[in-house]
């Protein structure tokens, strides 16, 4: 719950109520018109204008990702718009999900940014292998196939070389004529000074960003301001404004 995109999204996206269990006075009243026991497990539960459940309730929710799904669902239940970092958040956490690969090109700087901007691209890292600069990607196979992403890394010159898991590469010499080889130990990830380089000297610096966040403010901040800005919370903007 202290997270910064979860309290943001609360505060600006529902109306929250803190009502405690065990207690009288209102809370007794409340916690009877909702049928809930006054011993009871923490529960957070999402109801529309008229008192309903949005979604089925459940208790014991203590973990950030089980939080994040369900705030998500219960916008999408309600026909809601899920804010941008809210939805980020989601992905980032759904590790399930997530595949690697590595593209090398001319500038790690550049593919951190073009990369970035991918749909479906969750984080960026600057980084080396064999000489190369090489821009890791981690992605959304649920959103992003593996065969598109290499698609679209040659479309925006981003893939003279193309490293991916063992498993994966047949698949991907099927889709390119660029050098394909496997994504091992070989990786070297880049210092601190080559990483998110589109953020340098701009008042993002100023923001805790998460990785997902990072990444997507760093493939915008330069080209489309009013996108990278949509990647943060209401709280993120003020202080960059400060």
């Amino acid at each position: 719950m202290a997270h910064p995109i979860i309290v943001d999204s609360i505060e600006n996206t529902f109306v929250p109520l803190l009502i405690k269990n065990n207690s009288g006075g209102k809370d007794k009243e409340m916690l009877r018109k909702f049928n809930e026991p006054a011993w009871n497990y923490q529960v957070i539960r999402f109801f529309d204008a008229s008192g309903k459940d949005i979604i089925p309730r459940k208790d014991k929710i203590w973990d950030l990702k089980s939080l994040t799904d369900r705030m998500v669902l219960a916008l999408q239940k309600s026909g809601q718009k899920i804010p941008a970092p809210l939805e980020l958040l989601r992905i980032e956490l759904s590790t399930q999900n997530h595949a690697k690969a590595a593209f090398a090109m001319h500038c790690f700087w550049t593919g951190e940014r073009k990369l970035g901007a991918l749909p479906g691209v969750i984080t960026t890292e600057a980084g080396w292998i064999d000489g190369l600069e090489v821009t890791l990607v981690t992605y959304d196979q649920s959103q992003l196939k593996l065969q598109d992403l290499v698609r679209k890394a040659s479309a925006i010159e981003c893939a003279n070389k193309i490293f991916v898991p063992r498993e994966q590469l047949d698949l991907v010499r099927k889709v390119t004529a660029k050098p394909v080889a496997t994504l091992g130990k070989q990786y070297r990830k880049a210092k601190g000074s080559d990483q998110k380089r589109q953020l340098a000297g701009t008042r993002f610096t100023k923001l805790e960003l998460t990785p997902a966040q990072a990444t997507k403010v760093n493939a915008f901040a330069r080209t489309d301001k009013t996108k990278a800005l949509s990647y943060l919370t209401e709280a993120q903007r003020a202080k960059m404004n400060r």
